[in-house]
């Protein structure tokens, strides 16, 4: 059993797999449908990242952090391979998350597998929601990236830029 989200993005594959994992912390919504958050309720997120391409891991405001799972395949820019795995789990889901030329586009699929091996099939549902979330924050994040950088070549020295920014 698995999910499985795709989008087409405005960047190269070299660019949306950078966007993906370097700077996931920016885009992975802290609030939504459900608290896409592992922090305990104690403390809150502080920070997600993928730690020196071995794992992804959320730190929290306590100091203290959780590995959601290790990384299993790292092929940049074409594909990457993570577990995740919410704290009780006797074992983890897989992730893999794919970066495909597309004209001057990048097809990112991402899929989530292995919810039956990990004895939580019956969460499949809740994850296909949570899934198509964050995917659709990463998606607007890369927008974002591209309409920023068409503006930044109108305008090579910012004098349309707001102040605030």
């Amino acid at each position: 059993m698995w999910t499985e989200v795709a989008a087409t993005v405005p960047l190269s594959p070299a660019k949306a797999f950078e966007v993906f994992t370097h700077q996931i912390d920016t885009w992975w919504p802290r609030t939504g449908v459900f608290s896409y958050s592992f922090a305990p309720k104690t403390t809150k997120a502080d920070h997600i990242c993928f730690a020196r391409t071995e794992r992804l891991h959320e730190r929290f405001a306590d100091g203290t952090d959780y590995t959601i799972g290790e990384v299993l395949e790292w092929d940049a820019p074409h594909r990457i391979v993570h577990e995740w795995k919410a704290p009780g789990w006797s074992a983890p889901t897989i992730v893999t998350v794919t970066f495909e030329h597309d004209g001057h586009n990048c097809l990112v699929t991402q899929r989530h597998d292995s919810f039956d091996e990990a004895g939580v099939g019956d969460l499949l549902p809740y994850y296909d929601i949570g899934n198509r979330q964050t995917f659709a924050s990463y998606v607007a994040h890369c927008n974002a990236i591209h309409e920023l950088q068409i503006l930044s070549a109108d305008d090579p020295i910012g004098a349309a830029r707001p102040a605030t920014m």
